[in-house]
């Protein structure tokens, strides 16, 4: 589902422009590299920043058995699995099997 709305450009101008009220476009759906890369930095990038910051008042420990648990982090490990950046790699199985060593 999409909307067309205007936003003011840099020079004041309102242009059209499209926007992605439920979900971003996956690469399956628009078979552009480029998005994949943006929403997988993206994902990423927010997971990295977040781990940092609980890794400075958290246990390491408690914090991976945490995520194990968290139906966010696996729900964000397989929208990244989604987009098959990496054929043959699951971000999500690579983490549960690392689960499995370590625990």
């Amino acid at each position: 589902m999409h909307t067309t709305v205007e936003i003011r450009s840099g020079g004041g101008k309102l242009r059209p422009c499209r926007t992605f009220s439920a979900r971003p476009l996956s690469r399956t759906e628009t078979n552009d590299e480029e998005i994949t890369q943006y929403h997988i930095a993206s994902i990423s990038g927010r997971w990295v920043l977040v781990l940092r910051i609980l890794l400075e008042f958290a246990d390491p420990t408690r914090l991976g058995l945490a995520l194990g648990e968290s139906q966010i982090f696996a729900f964000a490990l397989a929208n990244m699995d989604v987009e098959d950046y990496w054929p043959g790699f699951s971000c999500l199985q690579t983490f549960r099997a690392s689960q499995e060593t370590s625990g």
